[in-house]
Parts: structure tokens; sequence; C-alpha cells
């Protein structure tokens, strides 16, 4: 297979323990990574999020605590599986996201666009959390 994959980093002005309490509620993933989200972050749990107007489904098989989520997610034409990682650092936080798709394509591409975009509102959040 000619797998291919998207990764983004970010540092955030977050505590690990915020960063967690953000990925692993479910709920809150529309502040940042979808529009909607029905999701619960256990391991083998399914759910629905709507992603850019598009419903997606989900299910979650990864759940280490304070550090790591992965999913799988799809819609009518793609599937593809998502990790999101913790990175403690010094100072701030790191998010390590990865999207894997089973073969190259304009899916990936358009996932690369989306990961920028839905990193940049993740990033203007937590900005205005902090001036709170």
């Amino acid at each position: 297979m000619d797998r291919t994959s998207v990764t983004r980093h970010v540092e955030l002005d977050l505590t690990v323990d915020e960063l967690w309490a953000m990925i692993a509620d479910g709920g809150r993933w529309a502040e940042w990574l979808v529009d909607a989200s029905t999701v619960e972050v256990t391991p083998g749990a399914d759910g629905t999020v709507i992603d850019d107007g598009e419903r997606r489904g989900v299910r979650v098989h990864t759940v280490e605590h304070g550090h790591r989520i992965g999913f799988e997610w799809w819609n009518d034409d793609e599937r593809s599986e998502v990790e999101l990682e913790i990175v403690p650092g010094d100072e701030r936080t790191g998010l390590r996201i990865t999207e894997t798709f089973a073969r190259a394509g304009a899916a990936s591409a358009r996932a690369s666009f989306a990961w920028d975009v839905r990193l940049l509102v993740l990033c203007l959040g937590t900005a205005a959390l902090a001036r709170t």
C-alpha cells in the first residue's frame, strides 16, 4: 500500500493537564477540532462528528491517559487514522497530530490544509484563555 501521513506539531501555553482535558473530552473537540462532536473518548467507543459541515463516524481505539489518543474517522469517501500526542516541554506543551491515509491523494492534501486551520483555531482559543 502507498500509505501517506500528514503530521503537524504546535506548542501551546497550556499545562499537560489542561491540554489533556481538551483532547480527552470529546465534547470539547468542538472547541478546536470539529464543528460538533458526540464522541466519548474511551477505547472501543463509537461516535459522530460534524467536520466542515460533513458527518464523520469515529471509533476511538487508543487512550493513554495524559499522553495519547488514537482514533479512526471516516465519511462516505475516505477513512483515516488520527493520533493526538501530548509532548511535554519545559515551558510549553506540544501537541503532535498525525493523520494517516491508506493511499496518497486528494484526501491527504485536503487534510494537510484542514490541520493547519484546526491548529490555528486551537492556538487562538488557548491565547484567549491565557488573557482571561
